[in-house]
């Protein structure tokens, strides 16, 4: 049975990640920014950077996570959310997943893949074959990779990104 959970915030939540069975993470508009160690029955606000709306956060272990604003800010930690760095990366972001300590991804709503090697502090661009809005991914481990969005987009990559089969369906990328 589902039960509502207390949180202490008004803002509208957009994504929440455990990264084991105690440590939570929930982000949302405004730069929320709400932790837990308890498997979700005390969140602290932990919000600091950019008000912005965070509409996505992974983390790999308890230190290390990262999170990204519609703006297309990417925040990163390696202190458990004490202290976050930011990068812009100049795009409007949808989401953010990493395979470990130095390889993730970012999408978004202007099609646009971008992956890092360094943990977070660079990105580069993969183009993904869409212009169309990147808003659901899978991933399975560090290579296999699928993502859906605007207009039917289905993309699948076998190689971390570096090359995508696609299939778009029928409906314009608006």
């Amino acid at each position: 049975a589902w039960s509502v959970v207390d949180v202490s915030s008004s803002s509208k939540l957009s994504s929440v990640f455990f990264t084991g069975y105690g440590t939570g993470w929930i982000v949302g508009e405004h730069g929320t920014m709400l932790r837990c160690v308890d498997a979700g029955g005390t969140w602290m606000d932990m919000t600091q950077g950019p008000r912005r709306r965070l509409i996505s956060v992974s983390f790999v272990d308890e230190q290390r996570g990262w999170a990204v604003s519609m703006e297309g800010d990417i925040l990163r930690t390696s202190d458990g959310g004490s202290h976050w760095a930011s990068t812009d990366a100049q795009g409007s972001l949808a989401g953010v997943w990493f395979a470990d300590t130095l390889l993730g991804w970012t999408w978004g709503y202007d099609g646009q893949l971008r992956k890092s090697s360094d943990g977070g502090i660079t990105w580069s661009v993969q183009h993904s074959t869409s212009g169309c809005p990147l808003l659901g991914t899978c991933f399975l481990g560090r290579n296999r990779v699928w993502i859906c969005g605007g207009g039917g987009t289905m993309l699948s990559s076998t190689t971390g990104g570096e090359t995508w089969a696609s299939s778009t369906g029928l409906s314009p990328c608006c």
